[in-house]
């Protein structure tokens, strides 16, 4: 298919944009289900491993709204594992590693540091 229209690839890589901008969008109005789900269907949809990374690093951050610390440090080591070389994996390293230090002692219903439940 490709190859009878090279646009193609650039066509669903613009619908993936958008999807992207359009689940970011349900992250603040805080339907994080919906972007979990999106996000993982988009992720096995997807081949582009840039745009792989940032929605999973979209539905860690929405698993960590719903579900709470633990389950966000969990999403977080998934990001950094899966997505090592990428910008997003690194990012997450980073992140995974000051978070265990920061968020970790703090009690239920407190502002974390990267977000409030």
């Amino acid at each position: 298919m490709i190859l009878q229209n090279p646009e193609a690839m650039e066509d669903a890589l613009t619908l993936f944009e958008g999807r992207y901008t359009f689940l970011s969008e349900r992250f603040k109005s805080q339907a994080f289900e919906e972007v979990i789900d999106g996000c993982f269907t988009a992720i096995l949809s997807l081949q582009d491993e840039s745009l792989r990374s940032r929605f999973a690093l979209l539905r860690a951050h929405a698993i960590g709204r719903l579900d709470g610390v633990e389950a966000y440090q969990t999403a977080l080591s998934e990001v950094a594992l899966s997505f090592p070389i990428k910008q997003q994996g690194k990012r997450q390293t980073n992140v995974s590693r000051k978070s265990k230090k920061s968020l970790l002692p703090m009690q239920r219903g407190i502002a974390f540091g990267l977000f409030c439940f």
